[in-house]
């Protein structure tokens, strides 16, 4: 945590002020002489632009921005590789919330009926 709070400039003050944390526990904290609760870790994962996972073991999945940011690539390159998606997107932005979900509604019971039909 030390070494993260460091590399983004930041001084034991400054994370405790934006923490909402004494700088003291924050120091308590990374000298392993403390254990925060869970909502200090949060606070300090969300100051640290970490996880929460991160602080406890070092290892962490992507951060989220990250795997939004891959979805909507991935997205946009299915929309140009296929006419039909890109189509059915274009038109689905013109409805409204219960229409939408009608749509919703009626590809579940497609896929339903086309499951039912393979087993």
């Amino acid at each position: 945590m030390k070494e993260l709070r460091v590399k983004k400039g930041l001084t034991q003050a400054q994370l405790g002020s934006l923490s909402g944390i004494h700088p003291t526990n924050i120091g308590r904290i990374e000298n392993k002489d403390a254990v925060p609760q869970a909502d200090i870790l949060y606070l300090i994962a969300k100051n640290l632009n970490t996880s929460v996972e991160w602080l406890l073991t070092g290892v962490s999945s992507p951060p989220c921005h990250e795997l939004l940011l891959e979805a909507a690539l991935t997205f946009e390159k299915s929309l140009q590789t296929d006419p039909l998606l890109g189509e059915f997107y274009k038109l689905y932005q013109n409805l409204n919330d219960n229409e939408k979900h009608e749509v919703i509604r009626f590809v579940k019971f497609i896929l339903y009926q086309k499951d039912m039909q393979t087993n």
